[in-house]
């Protein structure tokens, strides 16, 4: 029986090693090209123009996209004005900083209407003038001023008037009576006063603060202007 298992030990052998040169060997890895060198292209494949496949580039570890930068705080700013003198102005200014927002005056000089004149022009000689007033008080006319010099010499006024409804009425009250009378607007230069003040996040200075500040004489108001 030894001799047996021996022998049957010596076939599988000799079966085993028989089949190994049967089998085809295993198949070689493919050669990497590099990056910089064409795809080959057979003969049939230049004549048919199939395009080679690109082989794709390694991908390399994703890019992470930047970190959004903060936005700053908004930024804000504003005009109050006019005001007609630096108390009410300085008073406001300070109303403004106690809401913890910096505030800076400014003056300027500007021209502001100062009425609405309604005159006859000026007549040639002062008697003409006054005979003309004269032909006006037996009318019933009222308030009227010969003018006895300057750029206006000799010309009749007849009102200066804050309100250019009221100047026209007597405009039409002149005309009624067959005068030709004008309607001349006039101007005075005085020095107005404004704050400029800037709003940063969420600091603001309430409405409240500078609509208080328009009184019949006063009328402020807010206007947005550039912050550069």
């Amino acid at each position: 029986m030894r001799y047996l298992f021996l022998l049957l030990v010596l076939l599988n052998l000799g079966y085993w090693g028989w089949q190994q040169t049967l089998s085809p060997p295993p198949p070689a890895a493919p050669a990497r090209v590099p990056a910089d060198v064409a795809p080959l292209l057979l003969l049939s494949e230049r004549e048919t123009g199939v395009t080679p496949l690109a082989v794709a580039p390694a991908a390399g570890p994703a890019n992470e996209s930047p970190a959004a930068e903060p936005v700053p705080d908004a930024l804000r700013c504003y005009t109050l004005g006019p005001l007609r003198s630096p108390e009410s102005a300085q008073a406001l200014a300070a109303l403004i900083e106690a809401e913890g927002v910096p505030v800076s005056m400014r003056e300027r000089e500007e021209e502001e209407i100062a009425g609405y004149w309604v005159y006859l022009p000026a007549f040639d000689s002062r008697r003409a003038a006054m005979a003309v007033a004269r032909e006006l008080a037996d009318k019933g006319v009222k308030d009227y001023y010969v003018v006895p010099n300057g750029d206006y010499v000799n010309a009749v006024s007849l009102g200066l008037f804050s309100e250019p409804q009221r100047a026209d009425r007597r405009t039409r009250q002149i005309a009624a009576l067959g005068y030709d009378a004008i309607t001349s607007v006039r101007y005075r230069t005085r020095t107005l006063y404004w704050l400029d003040y800037d709003e940063r996040g969420e600091r603001r200075v309430p409405a409240q603060i500078w609509e208080h500040a328009t009184t019949d004489t006063e009328s402020v108001q807010r206007i947005s202007r550039d912050c550069n």
